[in-house]
């Protein structure tokens, strides 16, 4: 019951709340704030509505701000996505979760990663084009975003209390992206003098 991850998906905190679509001709708009029942309480916890009008407050008036949130930037993400996709950069990722010998693996579908040969081998125009409509930071940020998949392997070992092996077709991104997120700083380095003569990049710089 306890999340272990170092950034909490904003799919997570939006818990127990959720955005849905109102049924048709229902007064005020096409959306409505739902909210799982179980966590709702007569005695404990924050009110959810004020004594004036009903008006949102506390819990769900920081929902409907998280959810309104979310569903603009799913909007943007899906736009973005689509650029990629039509680009050709976008392949299928096979994972599968290795139990141990006396349990079937576990597979994951539907997962789609940025193929890094492609983004590379893209035309100027292509890539130019991707950066200005900032699809290029979106392809960038999915690369990065394999890095923690590792410890994701190690949560679900204590969730199954077993071995966990993540199985892909690109296990070399795994050590690639956490190296390609400091490489930045550590490149940093090279051009502060080590001593009066010597420093690892001249870059003639002044």
């Amino acid at each position: 019951g306890q999340w272990l991850g170092y950034y909490i998906p904003a799919m997570l905190r939006r818990y127990p709340f959720m955005m849905g679509k109102a049924p048709e001709g229902t007064e005020g708009g096409d959306a409505m704030l739902m909210i799982d029942d179980e966590m709702l309480s007569d005695t404990e916890g924050e009110p959810l509505f004020g004594p004036d009008e009903g008006e949102p407050q506390g819990p769900v008036a920081r929902a409907i701000q998280l959810l309104t949130q979310i569903e603009l930037q799913a909007h943007q993400t899906a736009v973005l996505a689509k650029a990629l996709a039509d680009a050709g950069l976008l392949e299928p990722l096979p994972l599968q979760v290795s139990r141990g010998a006396d349990a079937p693996p576990l597979q994951l579908g539907g997962i789609h990663t940025v193929s890094e040969a492609k983004l590379n081998g893209l035309s100027d125009e292509d890539f130019l084009a991707l950066r200005r409509n900032g699809a290029l930071g979106l392809a960038h940020a999915q690369l990065l975003s394999l890095g923690p998949l590792p410890r994701f392997a190690d949560v679900l070992k204590l969730a199954v209390k077993d071995t966990v092996l993540l199985i892909g077709g690109g296990e070399a991104i795994f050590f690639i992206a956490p190296v390609r997120s400091i490489a930045p700083a550590v490149a940093a380095w090279a051009v502060i003098p080590l001593t009066g003569t010597l420093v690892i990049a001249d870059i003639h710089a002044g």
